[in-house]
């Protein structure tokens, strides 16, 4: 009968509960462990390194399983690492794991029972440049802005889980019946940045700003041709706010007044658009001109940025008109730029136009957009007449080498015909030569662009706070790049001409200077 028992609970053993012991016996001699792969690598066009990832080391306590909390906070206080009373604190709030440390880049070994050392990663940025534009990643490494937050996934690449035996000292070593797999790595990302020029305009940006202890400044260089970003910079903005904050541009966007009216033959160069008066009446309201003048022709309205010769100019052409061109070219809709966050700007429907709204439209009024936005409305001037899209990643390269996306200019619309860009540029080329874009000039360089000067618009009006801005683009003849700046809220000046203009060139001057054109 023992026997015949006997027999019987081996087979039940054997047969029933095989499966319940062999999980069991498993569970005691093999461990899960999560494998991450290295995050991928950023640089600029020229392969600078712009983020990375190094193998640091971090400490860490299980605050449940110490002997004595108190003398363990007490003896990480004495070796300069938080206070006793701050580590107390850590130790009660997180009382099965707390990190003590991170990032410590030497293995300097702590001797205080039960805190331990264990490898970690950081995310560093090498170059210390466009951190406003490649973004940050919290601790453990995922993306929070920028390239950073939005090629999160890609830049991650692929974690694997693992079992692994666990010897009954706790020692783990490969479980040989499992295999080995290894993580996929993350993807490397090549900017179309290029880091000589993100540079430049970081630190002349700077400069003007604190000369003019300004609340912010904006700066972007992109090749026209090609719609690819060559620097994108702010100084004191939280996020990118070149892609971000809305803005009414002020006199930059009568490029676009310009179009329509060169379009459609409206007026000829020499054709007369300001009686001299200086002034108009809109509405009830008086619209006048920074300086008083005589008469102006198209010209000279252009150059000296009349703002009532360009009300003269709109009523002409007519608000759907104007409305139509300012969506062609790009305004109140998103460039599709890969970056996050980006603002769409606004346009109102043109049936909802009153004559006021017209003539402050006109001259950059009324109407709000990114600065990112009015580039591109100038790269399409600069061009000959073709919207593209942004971009601000050349390339993407697996953990294996192969490139696996390569950007290419996108073009979104034809706006304007090439004839008619033409003559805009001749205009604008008369900015720089005798106009409010003088101080713009650069020896050697034929440069085409416009000056800003925007109010702000706070709490249903417009205050005595202003946006100094210039855009333009060079050589003149074959526009290749074009550089854009704006100052926010400069003190003393605000006038474009006086404030941004004298940035523009100098970020000019040290771009060609450091060879761009050979190294792109």
């Amino acid at each position: 009968m023992a026997e015949a028992f006997l027999f019987g609970r081996v087979v039940w053993l054997q047969t029933v509960k095989w499966r319940e012991y062999k999980d069991r016996v498993e569970d005691q001699a093999t461990c899960k462990i999560t494998l991450r792969p290295r995050k991928g690598r950023i640089y600029d066009r020229n392969f600078g390194l712009l983020a990375t990832s190094i193998k640091t080391h971090s400490l860490y306590t299980m605050p449940g399983q110490l002997k004595d909390s108190d003398q363990t906070a007490r003896s990480l206080a004495e070796k300069g690492i938080g206070s006793y009373a701050e580590n107390k604190r850590k130790f009660s709030k997180h009382p099965d794991f707390v990190w003590i440390k991170r990032h410590i880049t030497t293995e300097n070994k702590i001797a205080i029972e039960g805190v331990y050392q264990c490898e970690d990663v950081k995310r560093v940025y090498p170059l210390d440049i466009a951190s406003s534009l490649i973004g940050v990643t919290d601790p453990y490494g995922k993306g929070l802005s920028g390239i950073e937050y939005k090629f999160d996934r890609i830049l991650e690449g692929e974690p694997c889980t693992v079992t692994m035996g666990k010897t009954p000292g706790g020692v783990l070593y490969p479980y040989p019946s499992y295999g080995i797999k290894r993580p996929k790595r993350g993807c490397n990302i090549i900017l179309t940045i290029d880091a000589v020029t993100q540079a430049i305009i970081e630190e002349e940006l700077k400069k003007t700003v604190e000369r003019f202890d300004a609340k912010d400044g904006m700066a972007i260089v992109m090749n026209s041709k090609t719609g690819e970003i060559l620097g994108m910079a702010s100084v004191r903005g939280y996020g990118n706010v070149v892609v971000e904050n809305q803005y009414e541009p002020g006199s930059t966007f009568k490029v676009i007044t310009l179009a329509c009216v060169l379009e459609d033959s409206i007026a000829s160069f020499d054709t007369i658009v300001e009686d001299g008066s200086g002034r108009c009446v809109v509405m009830n309201k008086v619209i006048k001109d920074e300086k008083p003048h005589g008469p102006l022709t198209l010209r000279e309205a252009v150059a000296r940025s009349s703002n009532v010769g360009f009300i003269n100019l709109a009523r002409t052409v007519g608000r759907e008109k104007l409305y139509k061109k300012a969506i062609l070219f790009g305004f109140g809709q998103k460039t599709g730029i890969e970056l996050p966050g980006e603002a769409s700007g606004n346009v109102y429907p043109f049936t909802e136009w009153t004559p006021l709204r017209l003539a402050n439209i006109a001259f950059g009024q009324g109407i709000s957009c990114t600065f990112l936005q009015l580039s591109m409305a100038f790269g399409c001037i600069a061009n000959g007449g073709i919207l593209l899209k942004p971009h601000i990643v050349k390339e993407i390269v697996d953990g294996d080498g192969n490139v696996v996306y390569t950007a290419k200019p996108e073009v979104v619309r034809r706006v304007i015909d090439e004839s008619t860009t033409r003559d805009i540029v001749d205009l604008l080329i008369g900015v720089v030569r005798d106009g409010t874009g003088i101080l713009t000039k650069v020896e050697g360089v034929d440069i085409a662009g416009k000056t800003g000067t925007s109010q702000k618009f706070k709490n249903g009006e417009y205050t005595e706070a202003y946006m100094s801005s210039f855009i333009g683009f060079f050589p003149a003849d074959d526009p290749l790049f074009l550089v854009g700046v704006l100052i926010d809220e400069p003190k003393d000046l605000h006038f474009g001409s006086l404030v941004a203009a004298p940035l523009f060139k100098e970020i000019v001057i040290r771009i060609v200077s450091s060879e761009l054109i050979a190294r792109n």
